[in-house]
């Protein structure tokens, strides 16, 4: 998932609007309790915060740890392989 300015994408080549990337995304977000925004908060067990952002680092991900939480900021532009990336990364940061 690309970073704020300054951050190159990671992914390939950008998907056209709309396309199956922002519609998966919304899927995955549609699934999240509570109100969805540009950030996303994701609560994280104490035993895995050290494992999450080298994990997702070692894939290509961005994102941040403020505290409890994982802090996400998907863009339109954030395709499925985007997406499968970060699920593959937080699934290898939690085993």
């Amino acid at each position: 998932m690309a970073g704020e300015a300054g951050a190159q994408r990671v992914g390939g080549p950008e998907p056209a609007a709309g396309g199956d990337g922002a519609d998966r995304q919304v899927r995955v977000l549609e699934q999240l309790p509570g109100p969805v925004d540009a950030l996303l908060g994701v609560p994280l067990p104490a035993a895995v915060r050290d494992r999450v952002l080298p994990a997702l680092a070692d894939a290509g991900c961005f994102a941040a740890v403020r505290g409890a939480s994982l802090r996400l900021a998907p863009h339109l532009h954030t395709d499925d392989a985007d997406i499968d990336r970060l699920v593959a990364a937080l699934g290898t940061a939690v085993r």
